[in-house]
């Protein structure tokens, strides 16, 4: 038996060759076209997962300034994108002033969105550029409407030509708010504390 395996010497034919090819190119197919919707699944939340640790070290940069500061934060029309009252926000902490825009902010979609913070005269980058992954960042402070003594810091993000990507809001108590705030007990009992800028 062993000696007829080894006597016939027959390779495949160029047929059989050109309908192994197509069987296989046909299972490729398949198998590609199963994969793709959970490779493509996967991809998206990686980018999503991606984008919110962005979004989150920024968010956690001017929160951690916010929320110690000792004067009300000032946010004005100044910063105009993407809308106007954006990427303009003065924090005063402990008698130092520390301002917050973004680079190249301005009425066109700018080429870049990098945040940046000046103390004193001297402005420098948050964080380094590579870390933007090409995306280009925008910020945002309003009173919380359901709270007047809180603030909504929101974080938005986009693609360089302007396509919109996520925005995240992120709720912040300055340190001054943390004051006791007085109600009608107090009047009728005289307590001035809070005038006097004490903590109750």
């Amino acid at each position: 038996m062993l000696k007829k395996i080894l006597k016939n010497k027959k390779g495949l034919t160029l047929i059989e060759l050109v309908v192994g090819l197509v069987i296989f190119g046909i299972i490729s197919v398949a198998v590609s076209a199963s994969l793709a919707p959970t490779l493509f699944a996967f991809m998206r939340a990686n980018d999503f997962a991606e984008y919110n640790i962005l979004m989150d070290n920024i968010a956690n940069q001017i929160i951690s300034d916010l929320s110690q500061s000792t004067v009300l934060p000032e946010f004005t029309e100044a910063g105009d994108w993407p809308e106007p009252g954006w990427n303009d926000l003065t924090i005063i902490k402990s008698s130092v002033i520390i301002h917050y825009s973004i680079m190249g902010s301005d009425s066109s979609a700018p080429a870049m969105g990098i945040l940046q913070r000046e103390i004193g005269g001297e402005t420098w980058e948050v964080f380094p550029v590579d870390f933007y992954k090409r995306k280009v960042v925008a910020f945002k402070l309003e009173t919380y409407s359901e709270d007047p003594l809180s603030y909504t810091l929101t974080v938005r993000l986009e693609n360089s030509n302007g396509d919109f990507i996520l925005e995240r809001d992120y709720a912040v108590r300055p340190l001054i708010l943390n004051q006791h705030t007085p109600d009608a007990s107090d009047e009728e009992n005289g307590d001035s504390d809070y005038e006097n800028g004490g903590n109750g």
